[in-house]
C-alpha cells in the first residue's frame, strides 16, 4: 500500500514557472520589495530557535526558512543568476 500526501503532489500552475521568476525578480527589487525580504529574512534566516523549543517549533521555523529560500531562489533566477 502506498501512502499518498496530496498537498506534497506537484500541481499545475497557469504561469510558466520561468515567468514566475521573472514576476519575483521584478516584485522584489523595488525599495518596497528589499524592506520586505529584508523583514522575511529577518523572520527565518536571522533567527535562531532556543535548545528548549519543541520540535513542533522547529519544524514550523524549517518551513518558513524553506519558502523564503524558494523566494530568494526565484529572485535570482529571474534575475538570470
Amino acid at each position: 500500500m502506498k501512502l499518498t500526501w496530496p498537498f506534497a503532489e506537484e500541481k499545475q500552475h497557469t504561469i510558466p514557472f520561468d515567468e514566475n521568476a521573472l514576476c519575483f525578480a521584478r516584485c522584489f527589487s523595488t525599495e518596497y520589495g528589499k524592506k520586505v525580504l529584508s523583514y522575511l529574512s529577518g523572520q527565518t534566516k536571522d533567527r535562531v530557535m532556543p535548545a528548549d523549543c519543541s520540535s513542533n517549533e522547529l519544524w514550523f521555523m524549517e518551513g518558513k526558512r524553506a519558502l523564503f529560500a524558494q523566494i530568494e531562489y526565484l529572485i535570482n533566477k529571474g534575475k538570470g543568476e
